[in-house]
């Protein structure tokens, strides 16, 4: 972290990588969090967004799924899609 003269902080990509990591494992409310640590609600709100954004374009698009139960038959699958979305087809 660095101040200038006119007391304006900055922080580095890292910097807030671990800031927002902080927050994550706090438990707090952002507020709370950003009280707490002197951080403006505003920037790490921003920083939170634009980290999550580069996770995101990092996977390619990609969501990580798990098979949540047994299909009903070894040839029906189902993928059920946030929003409510649901695709079944058979093999």
């Amino acid at each position: 972290m660095r101040v200038s003269e006119s007391g304006r902080v900055s922080r580095t990509r890292e910097e807030w990588q671990e800031i927002v990591e902080r927050f994550e494992q706090s438990g707090l409310s952002i507020a709370g969090f950003c009280k707490r640590a002197d951080i403006a609600e505003g920037s790490f709100a921003k920083w939170r967004k634009r980290l999550q954004d580069e996770e995101q374009a990092s996977v390619g698009g990609f969501v990580e799924c798990s098979v949540a139960q047994a299909a009903p038959t070894p040839h029906e699958m189902e993928l059920s899609l946030p929003g409510g979305v649901v695709l079944r087809w058979r093999l």
